[in-house]
This record gives structure tokens, sequence and C-alpha cells, in this order.
């Protein structure tokens, strides 16, 4: 996403410019720049950094919890032989046409998913794969209703076709959508419904 800063001083000192999708930029004489300022662009004259474009990152969140990391060793015949990095080129790959970039963060712990959660507030959008996590991860599923943004719960395996004790997850009523059951395919049209969601 580029965009052009537009604004005008506050009364603090600071130049206030906006881009699109609810972004605010400062430039100050007192705060250090919160992100690299161009070339010839100098935070102790912030009018004369207006005219300059900035490139804002557009990241996608990519959430996968535990026993995801180990994805290509890990049953095969239910999970698929991609690897969790082959999932993160797809993804990848079917977000790019948008400018989005993807952090992607696994981690074996309901704690460090929801610090993930919260750090991560900046993104436009999230595909989130709890793993066993779906049956009570109702921290996760709290830090999931509070983000500010879209997101999609994707399983590799269809649940409802194992164990009954898989059959329910406690984070889908407050997804904006759920995909099961298409292996690393899910991951791709996870992605694919997010660019369709987050307006351009």
């Amino acid at each position: 996403m580029r965009a052009r800063l537009c604004g005008k001083p506050s009364l603090s000192g600071d130049f206030i410019g906006t881009v699109p999708k609810r972004r605010t930029f400062f430039i100050s004489p007192i705060h250090p720049p919160i992100f690299p300022l161009p070339k010839g662009c100098d935070a102790l004259s912030p009018i004369n950094c207006a005219a300059h474009v900035i490139t804002a990152v557009v990241q996608l969140l990519l959430l996968n919890g535990p026993n995801l990391g180990i994805l290509g060793r890990r049953e095969p015949e239910i999970y698929g032989t991609d690897t969790l990095a082959d999932i993160e080129s797809l993804v990848r790959a079917e977000v790019a046409a948008r400018g989005w970039e993807v952090v992607s963060v696994q981690r074996e712990s309901e704690g460090e998913l929801i610090e993930a959660v919260h750090a991560r507030w900046d993104t436009v959008g999230a595909i989130v794969n709890p793993g066993a996590l779906m049956i009570a991860g109702w921290g996760l599923r709290d830090a999931l209703a509070a983000y500010p943004r879209p997101w999609i719960e994707v399983h590799l395996s269809n649940v409802w076709a194992r164990e009954s004790f898989r059959h329910e997850s406690v984070l889908a009523p407050v997804a904006d959508g759920v995909v099961v059951g298409l292996g690393s395919l899910g991951y791709l049209l996870a992605a694919r419904a997010l660019t369709a969601l987050v307006p351009r």
C-alpha cells in the first residue's frame, strides 16, 4: 500500500498524516519517528515531509497452534505431507497481488498465541489454525473475539469425520468463517477470502 501523507501540524508540533485503512503516522520534532523516514525527510521539519510518499507495510497474520510446527512428519495420512513452510509460501503467493506480507506465528502454548494476537492488532486480517485448542481454548477465543480485523479458522483435516471430541470448536462462533478438511488448500482459500473481505 502506498499513500501520501496529508494533514497539518497539531498544537503539540507533531505533523499528523493519515493513510487508508485507519492508519495514522506521526512525524514529530519532539518524539522519534515510528517508521524509517524517507531520504531527505527531516523529523525536525515535519512540514517538508508531507510531500514524501510513505510506504506502509500491510501484514496478514498466519497463526498456527500446538503440533502444527511438525507438519509433514505428523500423521501425514491425516494432515498431509506439506510442511508449515510450504503453507506459508502458499499463503504469501496468494496475497502478494494485494501487496500484503505474511507474518507467521506458530506456538505450542495458548498463552503465547494469545500474546501474538494482542501484538498483531495492526494486521489486516488473520488465518488461524488453533489445532486442538479449538476444543477448549477459551483464552484464545476471547483474544480473537477482541481482534479488530476479519479472521478465518482453518483445519487441515475434516474434524467431523474424526473423534467426537473434535466436533465442536469454541473459536468458530467468533470467526468470520471456517474452512475444514481441505488440507493445505484450506489456507489458500482462507487467504483468498480475506483478500475479498478486506476493503481495498
